[in-house]
């Protein structure tokens, strides 16, 4: 089984909405996804509601770079799991300190994930 993609039943899971960012919160928030943190892999997998059966893997980037990776592929190799083609960028924004802003290069649209599991 590939425990990258499948998910545990316990594995905490973040929601992930769209919505304005207005006086440090999120306004006119709509469901658009989850995310759930794989300790044992080291990142989130991100699913999207209007691409249900497409899994994109969120990690931090290497050093003291505060940013964020999206990719949307995950080999396991011998050495372990390498995630491959960037495909977003995700960033904690100044103006909210409760979501990690999402933007997927192609969507043209922000996405917020909760920095707390629901």
């Amino acid at each position: 089984m590939n425990t990258a993609i499948n998910p545990k039943q316990n594995d905490p899971r973040h929601d992930i909405v769209v919505g304005t960012i207005r006086d440090g919160k999120i306004e006119f928030a709509k469901q658009a996804g989850a995310a759930i943190w794989r300790d044992d892999c080291g990142f989130f997998t991100v699913r999207l509601n209007m691409f249900p059966n497409v899994t994109y893997f969120l990690c931090k980037n290497h050093g003291d770079n505060p940013n964020y990776t999206i990719f949307s592929r995950c080999v396991h190799r011998d050495d372990g799991v390498r995630l491959q083609n960037p495909v977003g960028f995700a960033r904690l924004p100044d103006e909210i300190k409760t979501h990690l802003e999402m933007t997927f290069n192609l969507l043209n649209r922000k996405l917020f994930m909760s920095l707390f599991p629901a």
